[in-house]
């Protein structure tokens, strides 16, 4: 049976064989909404790899990851040898514990929590309410300069990741 012609009047044809069992999705709605995610997903990472590169120059960390609250990677600048996964999955765990003692105590949102051990300086960042920055210094990096800065990079992951 042959297509017959689209008109003003009719409205675009339905794709015949959709995935699952909900209404059919029109083939240009879906071929559009692909083609805009598909871009914004190659954009996006760009985009953050190339925050990240230069908050590493700029802000003089040793690594910096961008994660979900759930404490999955996003992004990330780390030396080799380095599992971003794992840094990120207990970054993410530490300010979501955080803010959960901040809501107990009947405290405003959690923004960072700054770890300071016998090698180095943690700062795990919120990125919005779905992600976190998480920025590795030497010990010796004087933080209160640099808070302001990190913080930008936080509000600009933010952005990037609502963009998606």
């Amino acid at each position: 049976m042959a297509a017959e012609p689209m008109t003003q009047d009719s409205p675009p044809p339905v794709d015949p064989t959709p995935e699952d069992d909900t209404a059919p999705v029109p083939w240009w709605f879906a071929s559009a909404l692909d083609t805009a995610l598909r871009q914004a997903g190659e954009i996006a990472p760009a985009r953050l790899q190339q925050i990240l590169e230069l908050a590493t120059r700029e802000l003089g960390c040793s690594s910096i990851a961008v994660a979900g609250r759930d404490g999955l990677v996003i992004a990330h600048r780390v030396p080799r040898g380095t599992d971003p996964r794992t840094a990120a999955a207990l970054a993410a765990s530490i300010l979501n514990s955080a803010s959960d003692v901040a809501r107990d105590l009947r405290q405003a949102e959690v923004r960072q929590v700054i770890i300071d051990s016998t090698d180095g300086r943690i700062v795990a960042m919120a990125a919005g309410t779905d992600a976190i920055v998480l920025a590795i210094y030497e010990r010796d990096a004087d933080l209160a300069p640099l808070q302001l800065r990190l913080d930008h990079v936080a509000e600009t992951v933010r952005s990037i990741l609502e963009e998606l």
